[in-house]
C-alpha cells in the first residue's frame, strides 16, 4: 500500500500558518503520512517561508508552482477514525 501524501496549503497570516502546520504535522503523525506544504506570500503575509524559518524535519516544502490535483475520500477518514477531521477538508 502507497503511503499518504497529505498537502497543506497555509494561507493567512503567521499564526494561522504555524497553526495549520502543527495541526498537520500531528495528523500526519496519527495516520503514518507524509506532509507536503505550499507556502505562498499573500497580503496575510507577504514572506517567503525561508526568510522566517529554518527547514523543518517534519514536512517537505514544495514549490508554490507546482501542479496538484488532490482531496480526501470521506471513507478514508471512517476507516482511520478521523471523523473529527471533516471539517478540514471538503467532501
Amino acid at each position: 500500500m502507497e503511503k499518504v501524501k497529505l498537502l497543506l496549503k497555509p494561507t493567512s497570516g503567521l499564526g494561522n500558518r504555524m497553526r495549520a502546520i502543527s495541526s498537520f504535522i500531528y495528523f500526519k503523525s496519527l495516520i503514518n503520512a507524509d506532509l507536503e506544504v505550499i507556502w505562498i506570500p499573500d497580503s496575510g503575509l507577504n514572506i517567503p517561508y525561508q526568510e522566517i524559518f529554518q527547514p523543518n524535519p517534519n514536512f517537505k516544502l514544495v514549490n508554490p508552482e507546482s501542479k496538484y490535483n488532490f482531496f480526501i475520500r470521506s471513507q478514508f477518514l471512517a476507516d482511520h477514525k478521523m471523523n473529527f477531521i471533516r471539517w478540514m477538508v471538503s467532501l
